[in-house]
C-alpha cells in the first residue's frame, strides 16, 4: 500500500505509470473506493505537464480511469511530438544563423570612399 501512496510518474511514460498504478491499486482498495477517487489518485502522480489536461478530462461525465489513462497517453504523445518539432526547428534555425554568420565573415570588406571619389577606373576631375 505504501508503494501505491508514493507512486509518481517521474521518468516513466504515462503507459508505464498507468500499469504500475493499476498493479498497486489492487492492494489499496480503500484508497480507490470509487471512480473519482481512483482518477484523483492517478492525476496526483502524473507529471506536472499532464495535470491540467487530466483534470479537465475528469470533468467529462462518462470519464473513467481507463479512458483517463488512454487520454493521458495521447496527450503525452502529442507533447513529445511538439517538443520534437520545436527542437528540430531550433536546430534548423541555429544551423541557418551560423551559416549566415559564416557567410558574412567571408565577404570581402571594402574601404569607404569619400563622396567626391568615383570608382577606381574613372578619371578624377579637379574642381577649380
Amino acid at each position: 500500500m505504501q508503494k501505491f501512496l508514493n507512486l509518481r510518474q517521474g521518468g516513466m511514460s504515462v503507459k508505464e505509470y498507468g500499469l504500475k498504478f493499476t498493479q498497486f491499486s489492487k492492494h489499496a482498495l480503500t484508497l480507490v473506493s470509487d471512480s473519482k477517487a481512483t482518477m484523483n489518485k492517478f492525476v496526483m502522480g502524473v507529471s506536472d505537464l499532464m495535470v491540467n489536461e487530466c483534470r479537465s478530462a475528469m470533468l467529462i461525465p462518462s470519464m473513467d480511469i481507463s479512458h483517463l489513462m488512454v487520454h493521458a497517453e495521447q496527450i503525452e504523445e502529442q507533447k513529445l511530438k511538439q517538443v520534437g518539432r520545436e527542437l528540430k526547428r531550433s536546430m534548423a534555425d541555429d544551423g541557418n544563423s551560423s551559416k549566415v554568420r559564416f557567410e558574412i565573415q567571408d565577404k570581402p570588406k571594402f574601404r569607404k570612399r569619400f563622396s567626391n571619389q568615383g570608382p577606381p577606373n574613372t578619371p578624377r576631375v579637379n574642381k577649380g
